[in-house]
């Protein structure tokens, strides 16, 4: 292997590393606020279904296993609960950052 390309692998290395790292933190920084947004509005469902979604939330550990959720979470909500209209919209904004432009029951 030519030492040119020795050199070039060295600098793709590090330059890539730290880009990675950045790429990783800014995931999981936007999976543990899509995952806060599902708290709390799980956090509104009353009774054993509230419970339920709460649980299947605290175990997630990916923004598909959150997507998968979301019709669970939305229909559960009260319709006439002062903070069902804000966490619809929360839900909405945080998918759509994630996944694109979505449309939520």
């Amino acid at each position: 292997m030519s030492a040119v390309w020795q050199n070039a692998e060295q600098l793709f290395g590090v330059i890539h590393a730290p880009l990675a790292t950045a790429h990783r933190i800014a995931e999981r920084r936007a999976f543990v606020e899509l995952k806060t947004c599902f708290m709390l509005a799980a956090a509104d469902v009353a009774g054993a279904i509230g419970e339920r979604l709460r649980l299947r939330v605290r175990q997630t550990n990916d923004t598909t296993d959150l997507w998968r959720l979301r019709a669970a979470i939305l229909c559960s909500l009260e319709p006439g609960h002062p903070r069902t209209a804000q966490h619809r919209r929360d839900l909405q904004r945080d998918l759509d950052s994630l996944f694109g432009p979505t449309t939520l029951a």
